[in-house]
């Protein structure tokens, strides 16, 4: 079954691990922090569920660059489309923005290609870019209902500020 099949109580345990742990040993930005949620949990251990928090609460980038940026880590798999980028998603980032900006910070996106084992590092002004074009194309459903901006890899290769390689093996 591909990741895009699968109901989100499966895709959920999947999340972002393997991109974040890329970005990580990566570092392309220099020295980062954690900023974001990571699957938060009560004092119990069990999932808390962050669907009634305001967008801006629910989408914080998930890491700090001390050189001043906020960067949300995605990733795409072996079909090479980029479907993280949920519309939800992206509403709460566009508002993190508005934020860096009057905080004179940058925002980035860094996507992970865990089939070609290559990563890219795209400015926000790109993001947009490239959620317009797959908004014109018709947004997305996964199989659970879910909607996805569908963007293919090599559009966000040709939009990256920074490509680079990792190999996993």
């Amino acid at each position: 079954m591909s990741y895009s099949d699968m109901p989100y109580s499966q895709r959920r345990h999947l999340l972002g691990d393997e991109a974040e742990n890329i970005w990580l040993a990566a570092h392309p930005l220099g020295k980062t922090t954690r900023f974001g949620w990571h699957r938060p949990l009560d004092q119990d251990g069990k999932e808390i569920k962050t669907y009634k928090m305001p967008l801006l609460l629910r989408h914080m980038p998930d890491f700090y660059a001390d050189i001043g940026a906020l960067v949300e880590v995605v990733g795409c798999g072996r079909d090479n489309v980029l479907k993280s980028l949920k519309p939800d998603k992206y509403e709460g980032l566009k508002q993190w923005k508005k934020i860096c900006d009057r905080n004179n910070i940058q925002l980035y996106v860094f996507v992970w290609n865990s089939h070609a084992e290559q990563y890219v590092l795209l400015e926000w002004a790109d993001v947009v870019v490239l959620v317009q074009a797959a908004k014109r194309r018709g947004v997305e459903k996964f199989s659970d209902g879910n909607e996805f901006y569908s963007i293919p890899w090599e559009e966000v290769k040709g939009k990256g500020a920074f490509v680079g390689s990792w190999n996993t093996n």
